[in-house]
């Protein structure tokens, strides 16, 4: 049972524990358990009754710094886990996250308003993990997806929206989602026959 900060709420969380030589959890967030291989192991599952106390200054940090707390969080897993596609894949959510509803403004303004660094960050973390060859193909994938919004939606980059939405078709064709952004972009764009 997990209670909250004032004792006002509990929740249930299950809690998988594997006591084996060797065994690491990695990254503070989305983590992750790496297990040495052990021939012949068996599995089991031991119930326990744990109650844990939530306070502020956690990822679940209620005074209203979640989002900071968790880009500091990210960026320290990829100081320990340099190139890590999964912490970079995050790392663009959660600078597309801090955006804010100007961005398009702030990018456009002179000099730059506070969300123009996020665009560029969420675009730049975003490319990087497209780049990435190994790992999760989802987060590849959506990486293109997402960067090709970027640069559509916040920055008014139509030659690299369109390549993102093409790699990202390229990469999985039997997905419709590339070509819809793409259909979108040349309607919008008046040019019905592309």
């Amino acid at each position: 049972q997990i209670r909250s900060f004032d004792g006002g709420t509990v929740r249930n969380m299950d809690w998988i524990y594997r006591n084996i030589p060797g065994a690491k959890v990695e990254r503070r967030t989305h983590q992750s358990v790496t297990v040495p291989p052990i021939p012949g192991q068996r599995v089991f599952q031991t119930m326990i009754d744990l109650e844990v106390q939530e306070y502020s200054g956690g990822y679940q940090d209620r005074t209203g710094k979640k989002s900071e707390t968790y880009l500091k969080w990210l960026h320290k897993d990829l100081e320990e886990m340099p190139g890590d596609p999964r912490t970079i894949y995050y790392l663009g959510h959660a600078h597309v996250d801090m955006i804010g509803p100007n961005a398009r403004a702030d990018v456009m303004a002179d000099p730059p308003g506070p969300g123009a660094e996020h665009v560029r960050k969420a675009l730049e973390f975003f490319k990087w993990r497209a780049d990435i060859r190994f790992g999760y193909h989802e987060e590849r994938w959506f990486a293109l997806l997402k960067a090709g919004e970027i640069c559509e939606r916040y920055l008014a980059d139509y030659q690299c929206s369109t390549s993102m939405w093409s790699k990202a078709h390229r990469l999985d064709s039997e997905r419709v989602d590339a070509l819809f952004y793409l259909g979108q972009h040349f309607r919008l764009a008046q040019a019905p026959l592309k």
